[in-house]
């Protein structure tokens, strides 16, 4: 549900040919045929080896949107995924002053407020994710303040991952990822994360959580419809 209280279908595609012209043809013409989708309103994330479509995917994207791409919201991402072994053998240990748990519902409006792409969801999808999915959240001892946070988003992964300005380079960010990322191996799936190729310290920070590069990712949302 968007935020203007829409339905929005919500498409993984990824690519299973080789990387090569005659390939792109046929995956263009592979999307074709997937009548399903509504090119101009639902959601979509591509995989591809590079983080923009290739040039018959490209065309095919104008002929279903219109030549108007730089209307579009594209956002080139590098996907990262924790080994669920890795996941489940780490150990989040504790700093001074706060403590880490789950997120409640009366915590989702922190969540929202703080949220950059907010404008692609509601409170209550937060609320409800936060219900129902793993969370985490630090908080501070002297008073519960939430300071620090990371929840689950499908389809993509651990998500909104945010700390305070005041509390920042405490640790707190990394005290929330591991406690979520062993919940979530816990819950028998794959921590993963989608960041957007432009936020280098999102990418520096998982990887020094020890998340691992999976592949490129590319989604594309129709910016009419927020």
């Amino acid at each position: 549900m968007d935020a203007k209280q829409q339905l929005k279908k919500f498409w993984n595609l990824t690519q299973w040919t080789l990387d090569d012209e005659k390939h792109e043809r046929e995956m263009a013409i592979s999307f074709e045929e997937l009548d399903m989708i509504d090119w101009n309103s639902d959601v979509f994330a591509m995989r591809y080896r590079h983080h923009i479509p290739p040039p018959a995917v490209t065309n095919f994207l104008i002929d279903k949107q219109g030549p108007g791409l730089d209307n579009k919201r594209n956002y080139p991402c590098n996907q990262y995924y924790l080994p669920k072994e890795d996941a489940l053998s780490i150990k989040t240990g504790e700093i001074d002053g706060v403590y880490v748990k789950s997120l409640e519902r009366c915590h989702a409006q922190t969540v929202y407020d703080h949220w950059p792409y907010r404008g692609h969801a509601t409170i209550d999808n937060v609320s409800d994710e936060i219900e129902q999915l793993p969370s985490a959240g630090v908080f501070l001892k002297e008073n519960d303040q939430q300071v620090s946070w990371i929840t689950c988003h499908p389809p993509n992964g651990m998500s909104r991952l945010h700390t305070l300005e005041e509390h920042r380079h405490r640790g707190y960010a990394g005290l929330a990822t591991k406690y979520l990322s062993k919940r979530v191996a816990q819950s028998g799936l794959v921590p993963f994360v989608n960041i957007v190729v432009e936020n280098e310290a999102s990418h520096k920070f998982f990887q020094s959580v020890g998340f691992k590069l999976l592949s490129p990712i590319h989604i594309r949302i129709t910016s009419h419809d927020y």
